[in-house]
């Protein structure tokens, strides 16, 4: 199924799975307390807490989609 679409839409699939992933993990760090993200490599994943706001989110997933990006336009 994979194999007949575009490299770019499985890409890109990937990309939004992993993003509704970190979208979905304040919510997870919110019920399991004991877990601790902070501990997990920052390349990995960065959190942010302040409060009743948690933010995370991935440097190594927006360095991929950035370079990504560049290769896409700079093969046209």
């Amino acid at each position: 199924m994979l194999q007949d679409l575009p490299f770019t839409t499985v890409i890109g699939l990937l990309i939004a799975a992993v993003g509704i992933m970190l979208a979905v993990l304040p919510y997870l760090l919110r019920w399991t307390p004991s877990i601790r993200l902070e501990k997990v490599h920052p390349l990995l994943i960065w959190v942010y807490r302040r409060g009743d706001l948690v933010v995370a989110t991935s440097p190594l997933l927006i360095l991929a989609t950035l370079a990504i990006a560049i290769l896409k336009v700079l093969l046209k």
